[in-house]
C-alpha cells in the first residue's frame, strides 16, 4: 500500500510547489518594471552605493556624504558605514558583479528577499497544513499589501530582514512536528541574521523566545531551548565584530545615533509601556496601508481574537481541561499561535521601533497578518461541511479582497514602466546619462538623492543634496551645479542656498517620471567650505 501511494505524494507535492512557486515567481514579475528604471526613492542612497562599494572594495561606505561633523549618524560613513548592519549590503554585492550597476541592481537584493519571504510565509502555511488555494490567496494578499511591496521594491534592508524572520519562524514551526531538538541551530542562525540586517529582528527574536518558553514542558527544557537558539543567534550576529574592531569610534558614533537615540528613551520602558509611541506608529501605518488597508488589518486582528475567545469558551463549555503546549500544526494550535503572531508583531512593532519614523518593517508585520488571514479562512472552510460552500467562501474572499487591495496596489507604475521605459522620462539611466551630456566635465555637482548614486557610478563625484544636519548639510559648499528633484524639492535646497535656475529636463507633472531642475550659484550663494571630496578622500587614503 506504500509503495503505491509514496510516488503519488511526491507527484502531489512537486505539482504544488511548482504552482507556488510559479505563483511567487510571477508576483515578483509584477514589481520588476518598477525595480529596474525607477529613480530613487526615499532613503535609497544611503542603502545603493554601500554593496556597490563592498564589491569593488570589500567595505560598506557612502563616498558622497563626506562627514565631518560629529553630531551627524553619517560621522565617516564615507570611510566605512556603521549607521546600521552590514549584512544587507553583503547580500547586495554579487548582483553588482552581475548586472549593470545603478538604482536598479541595487533594489535586487531586495526584490530577491522578497520571493523568499513569499516562499518561507507559504513554508509556514504548509507546515500548518492550510489548503493550497488558500495559500496562493494568502500569498498574493502579502505580495499586494502596501506594506509589503514598498519595501520589496526599494534598496532598503526592511525585506532582507523580515525573510529571516520568516525563515525562523518557519523552521521553528517545523521543529515543533518532529523531534524538541531538530532545527534550534537553524532558528538561531536566521534570527542572528536578522539582526545582523536590521535591528528590528529584535520583534521576531523575542517571538520565538516567548514561542520556545511556551513550547517546551519543563524549565530546563525553556532554557536549554532558548540558549542553544541564542548563542547561535549571537554566533551570527557576531560576524559584524571584525569590522566593528577596525573603528570602534565610528561605529559608536554612526549606530548609537542613528538607532538607540532615535527611538527614545529605554528599550525595555518601551516594551512595557508603548503606548507614548502609539500616535506616532499608528499615523505612519496609517499612511503606508492607507484606509482600506488598514481596515483589513484591524478587522484580521479582531477576527482573529475574536475565534481564539470563541475556541476558548468551546472548550470551558464542553469541561475540557487546559491542554499543554501543542505542535503548532495542530488543529487545536495554530489559531492561537497565529493570532499571537500577529498581535505580538503590530505591539512589539511600535515599542522597538518607538518614534523612529521607519514604515518599512511593516512588511514582516503584514506578513503575520497574511499568516493569520490564511489561518482563519482555513478553520472556516474546515467548518463548512459541503465542498460547494467551501469553494463559495474562497470566492468571496477572494474578490473581497482585491477590493481592498486594488486601490494603491502600484499596478498603475508597473505598466507606465513596463510600456514606457524607451522614453527618456521613465528610464532613470538614459535620463541621468541626457543630463550627464549637458554638464561640463569636472563640474561640482550636488545633487538630489533620486540621482546622486548614478552619478557617483559616472565618477561625477557629486555630494548629496541635503541640509539635515543629522545626515549631511551641504550649506556653504562651494559647488558648481545644483540637481533639485523632489526630495531636494521638499528640503527646499534650491532656495536655502540662492541659486538661480538655469534649465530643467523631464515631466514634473506625472510624479512616474524623471525630472530635475539645474541650478547655479549666485554672488548671494554663501560658498564658505571648500568642495570636501578630493581633499578628504585624500586624508582617508582613498
Amino acid at each position: 500500500m506504500g509503495e503505491t501511494t509514496l510516488p503519488s505524494n511526491l507527484s502531489g507535492n512537486r505539482i504544488r510547489i511548482t504552482i507556488v512557486l510559479a505563483a511567487i515567481l510571477a508576483l515578483a514579475a509584477v514589481r520588476l518594471p518598477s525595480v529596474w528604471y525607477r529613480m530613487g526613492g526615499q532613503d535609497e542612497q544611503w542603502f545603493s552605493v554601500p554593496g556597490w562599494t563592498v564589491a569593488h572594495e570589500g567595505l560598506p561606505r557612502i563616498p558622497y556624504v563626506p562627514v565631518r561633523e560629529p553630531g551627524s549618524v553619517f560621522y565617516g560613513a564615507d570611510r566605512i558605514l556603521f549607521a546600521l548592519p552590514p549584512a544587507y549590503f553583503y547580500v547586495q554585492s554579487p548582483f553588482f558583479w552581475l548586472f549593470p550597476p545603478g538604482y536598479g541592481t541595487a533594489r535586487l537584493a531586495a526584490w530577491a528577499a522578497g520571493i523568499f519571504a513569499l516562499w518561507w510565509l507559504y513554508g509556514l502555511m504548509r507546515t500548518w497544513n492550510v489548503r493550497l488555494s488558500i495559500c496562493l490567496l494568502a500569498l498574493t494578499v502579502c505580495a499586494f499589501g502596501r506594506a509589503f511591496y514598498f519595501p520589496w521594491q526599494d534598496t532598503r534592508p526592511d525585506m532582507l530582514c523580515a525573510m529571516f524572520g520568516l525563515a525562523a519562524l518557519a523552521l521553528l514551526a517545523r521543529r515543533t512536528e518532529t523531534t524538541p531538538s531538530t532545527s534550534l541551530w537553524g532558528v538561531g542562525a536566521c534570527v542572528g541574521l536578522g539582526m545582523l540586517s536590521h535591528p528590528f529582528a529584535l520583534v521576531y527574536a523575542l517571538q520565538i523566545g516567548m514561542w520556545l518558553m511556551w513550547q517546551a514542558r519543563s524549565w530546563r527544557k525553556r532554557l536549554l531551548d532558548c540558549g542553544i537558539a541564542g548563542m547561535s543567534a549571537l554566533a551570527a550576529f557576531a560576524l559584524w565584530l571584525p569590522l566593528i574592531a577596525r573603528e570602534p569610534a565610528l561605529f559608536q558614533a554612526q549606530f548609537f545615533g542613528n538607532v538607540l537615540s532615535r527611538s527614545g528613551p529605554g528599550l525595555v520602558s518601551r516594551l512595557l509601556w508603548p503606548w507614548t509611541y502609539v500616535p506616532f506608529q499608528t499615523t505612519l501605518i496609517a499612511e503606508r496601508l492607507g484606509a482600506y488597508q488598514l481596515m483589513l488589518l484591524v478587522a484580521t486582528l479582531v477576527a482573529g481574537l475574536v475565534a481564539v475567545c470563541a475556541v476558548i469558551l468551546r472548550q470551558r463549555r464542553a469541561s475540557c481541561p487546559a491542554t499543554e503546549p501543542e505542535a503548532a500544526g495542530t488543529a487545536a494550535g495554530r489559531l492561537p499561535i497565529a493570532t499571537w503572531l500577529a498581535v505580538s508583531a503590530l505591539y512589539l512593532h511600535v515599542a522597538t521601533l518607538g518614534f523612529h519614523p521607519a514604515k518599512g518593517y511593516l512588511c514582516y508585520t503584514w506578513a503575520m497578518l497574511a499568516l493569520l488571514l490564511a489561518v482563519l479562512l482555513e478553520n472556516a472552510s474546515r467548518r463548512l461541511a459541503r465542498p460547494a460552500l467551501r469553494k463559495l467562501l474562497i470566492v468571496a474572499a477572494t474578490f473581497g479582497l482585491i477590493l481592498v487591495l486594488a486601490p494603491g496596489s502600484g499596478l498603475r507604475a508597473t505598466w507606465t514602466y513596463a510600456t514606457r521605459y524607451r522614453e527618456v522620462n521613465y528610464n532613470r539611466q538614459a535620463f541621468v546619462k541626457a543630463i550627464d551630456q549637458r554638464l561640463p566635465p569636472g563640474a561640482r555637482l550636488i545633487v538630489s538623492p533620486e540621482y546622486v548614486f548614478e552619478f557617483e557610478l559616472l565618477g561625477r563625484r557629486p555630494l548629496n543634496a541635503s541640509r539635515l544636519k543629522l545626515y549631511h548639510d551641504v550649506e556653504g559648499i562651494q559647488f558648481d551645479y545644483l540637481l533639485a528633484s523632489t526630495q531636494a524639492f521638499d528640503e527646499g535646497i534650491p532656495e536655502q542656498l540662492k541659486c538661480e535656475l538655469a534649465w530643467t529636463l523631464g515631466d514634473s507633472s506625472d510624479p512616474l517620471a524623471c525630472y530635475v531642475e539645474v541650478y547655479s550659484p549666485t554672488t548671494q550663494t554663501p560658498q564658505t567650505r571648500p568642495w570636501p571630496r578630493q581633499d578628504n578622500e585624500d586624508k582617508w587614503g582613498r
